[in-house]
């Protein structure tokens, strides 16, 4: 990784170095989005969901107080004194309750009226 001291840029790195830095930050990414879901309850704040933790968002209660994402491909940049501040601002939510927290509109009955209504 390193050169005479200096650091080797990432073009003159083995394959085996690159399968090794993205296997630590993949990692490190997981390791801090679990870290926060326990912080934050673990599961759905809705329906209580906790099977696969990559079902579970972080929703920004007020999207005008949002600073980041809080994907696992955005925390990685971040402090957890960080994400935890910003995951303050957020509910907990599974990707089912996430979605329809997002499109409230889009339950089955008004789906249905659209459709049906679009044949006459």
């Amino acid at each position: 990784w390193r050169n005479n001291g200096r650091r080797k840029s990432y073009k003159d790195w083995t394959q085996e170095q690159k399968d090794a830095m993205i296997k630590y930050l993949n990692t490190r990414r997981l390791n801090k989005k679990l870290n926060l879901i326990k912080e934050f309850g673990g599961k759905c704040m809705k329906c209580s969901y906790d099977k696969n933790f990559a079902a579970l968002h972080f929703h920004h209660k007020n999207p005008e107080e949002k600073k980041f994402s809080l994907s696992v491909r955005e925390i990685a940049a971040y402090s957890l004194d960080e994400l935890k501040l910003e995951a303050a601002k957020c509910d907990l939510l599974c990707a089912n309750c996430h979605s329809e927290e997002h499109n409230p509109e889009y339950t089955k009955e008004n789906i249905t009226n659209i459709i049906n209504n679009l044949d006459k």
